[in-house]
């Protein structure tokens, strides 16, 4: 893939990163098998089972330590990491509240939002899945959502992956579980181009305009679909990154 005019293209090692603006989170998008950490990559691609997961889940957190370590100009094994009570991970120690941040994988895909400190979710799914989508879309989401979902025939598959990714970007950016909450967000559609928007949340959350999504629309893999969310009253800017292997 190459990047484009508004993809911005790193490489390892990462010293320096500024912290990011107000207002904006910096997105991370990561090949994870085309990086030289360690073999890590290429031997989780080659690795079926339980033990190549083991080692993907290895180089994503050795990953996302790299990148932390990188803003908060430390190495990446003196980044603490701890796990909320939902299980959103968050900094520890003398950084706790100096960054937030979010990850997903999906194979060798490895997506990370960083922000100034306002709470961040993000979520990526290839483009190409269809989980049975009717049936989760009846089953999850509000019965109109569902219902205009539904009766889009083909591409009714790929627009549930959009509704289906800005949940779980929610969720996460909330720190909660996607049992009991998933059910109790509803998203509309608007121009441009099927923008979501908020339409209902889970009753103890902060009210839907104290919410952002924003759709990774753009400088993504085709075979990517996914979204970023964060509380706050202003929907924020992204900044894009790409990090690859040298050379």
């Amino acid at each position: 893939m190459s990047a484009s005019p508004g993809l911005k293209r790193r490489t390892l090692p990462l010293r320096g990163l500024a912290r990011p603006d107000d207002g904006v989170v910096d997105v991370w998008q990561v090949r994870q098998d085309r990086l030289p950490l360690a073999g890590l990559g290429m031997l989780a691609a080659t690795t079926e089972g339980i033990e190549g997961r083991r080692m993907l889940r290895m180089q994503q957190r050795f990953l996302l330590r790299l990148l932390l370590g990188a803003y908060l100009d430390k190495p990446g094994r003196d980044v603490v990491i701890e796990r909320g009570p939902a299980g959103k991970p968050e900094l520890a120690g003398d950084d706790a509240g100096r960054l937030a941040f979010s990850l997903s994988h999906t194979g060798p895909w490895l997506a990370v939002a960083i922000s100034a400190g306002e709470p961040v979710g993000i979520d990526i799914e290839p483009a190409d899945r269809r989980p049975r989508w009717q049936r989760l879309a009846r089953r999850y989401f509000p019965a109109d959502e569902a219902e205009r979902l539904c009766a889009c025939g083909d591409e009714g598959g790929r627009r549930f992956l959009a509704h289906w990714t800005a949940r779980e970007a929610l969720v996460k950016a909330a720190g909660r579980t996607l049992a009991g909450n998933v059910g109790a967000i509803g998203l509309a559609e608007v121009e441009p181009a099927g923008r979501l928007t908020l339409a209902a949340l889970p009753e103890d959350w902060p009210e839907p305009q104290h919410w952002q999504l924003v759709g990774l629309d753009q400088d993504v893999p085709d075979e990517l679909i996914g979204h970023v969310a964060v509380r706050g009253d202003r929907r924020p800017g992204l900044a894009r990154f790409e990090l690859a292997a040298p050379g």
